[in-house]
This record gives structure tokens, C-alpha cells and sequence, in this order.
């Protein structure tokens, strides 16, 4: 971290590339938001979740934190000149729980266990997610990445007709996705 009343961030380039070593600045705005994904694990309960977001929204410079138990991972967005990401993972491991930085396959198979869990619902209320343009692309999300389940499920739920009279966009996309006509 540096004080930019004290120093630019161009003038910090500048002196490094003086140095021998070329450099170029990643990000021009120091106080701009930024948005990670932890894998998170040692939860059990929902109260662990909900543990892991009061103690990480209590940070300096924490904007949200979400933590799903379903999937093991937890969203937080933060302001950079605040707070980094070790700074938030260090202390989900203080709590007692693993934290680390999710890849891109981490979310994929967060994707999956998410749907999963809603292919659990019984399928009248899977199938009122229709009613909800979001609630469409939420069902086609399921049967993109879900798994096989969560694919058998969307389709026990999907009412042709009630897709085709909806007005949502995301019921159009569903359908696609289903191949219906």
C-alpha cells in the first residue's frame, strides 16, 4: 500500500523501471471495488456461514460478503485500499476454517453442487422458479452446468406452457436450452 497524496502510482513505475526492471500499473484506481471467490471449507452448519459473513463484514473496507453453504464458497467485495484478499482468508482461517482463492473449476463445481441442492426442491417449486425472469435463467444455468440430477429435475419441473406464456426472456433461453418448441 502507498499514500497517494505522497507518491502516484506512475512515479512508483517510473522508479522501478529506473531500477532495470520494466513494469506496468494493473490498475490505475487504487479504490476501486474488487470482487473475490473463496472456497471455504470445515462448515457444517448454516451458522458456520453465517459465523464466516459477520466476521468478514466487520473488516475495514468490506462492501458485501455472501457465504453459501451449499457450495463452500463465499463472494466478498472489497475496496483494494482497505483490505486484500489474504487479509480476509487469513481470517476465515482464524475462525478454524480453510479459505482459499477459487479457480475457475472450484466455481464450476460449486455451480454443480448449487444445483444440485436445488434439484432437491420438490418440483412445484422448482417449477414456480418459471414465474421469475431470473428464476429462468437460474433453471437454464442448472441444466448447462448442472449435473444429470439437476437436469432431470428442470425438466420434471418445466411447464411447456407456462414458459410459453411468459413474458421473461429467460423463459425463451430456458426453453432453448431444453430444445422445446
Amino acid at each position: 500500500m502507498f499514500d497517494e497524496n505522497q507518491i502516484s502510482p506512475q512515479e512508483i513505475r517510473d522508479g522501478i523501471d529506473d531500477l532495470g526492471y520494466p513494469c506496468t500499473i494493473l490498475e490505475e484506481n487504487t479504490n476501486s471495488d474488487s470482487k473475490i471467490t473463496l472456497t471455504i471449507g470445515g462448515m457444517s452448519k448454516q451458522n458456520c456461514a453465517n459465523r464466516i459473513e459477520s466476521h468478514v463484514m466487520a473488516l475495514r473496507g468490506i462492501e458485501s460478503c455472501t457465504v453459501s453453504l451449499p457450495t463452500s464458497t463465499a463472494v466478498v467485495e472489497f475496496v483494494p485500499a482497505g483490505v486484500g484478499p489474504r487479509d480476509i482468508i487469513n481470517l476465515i482461517q482464524s475462525l478454524g476454517y480453510t479459505a482459499e482463492l477459487a479457480t475457475h473449476e472450484d466455481r464450476l463445481e460449486g455451480n454443480i453442487k448449487l444445483s444440485d441442492y436445488l434439484a432437491e426442491l420438490p418440483s412445484d417449486h422448482l417449477g414456480s422458479f418459471i414465474a421469475i425472469n431470473n428464476g429462468c435463467f437460474v433453471l437454464r444455468n442448472m441444466v448447462k452446468s448442472g449435473s444429470e440430477k439437476a437436469k432431470i429435475a428442470v425438466i420434471k419441473a418445466a411447464n411447456v406452457k407456462t414458459l410459453k406464456k411468459s413474458p421473461h426472456i429467460g423463459a425463451k433461453h430456458l426453453m432453448e436450452e431444453l430444445n422445446l418448441k
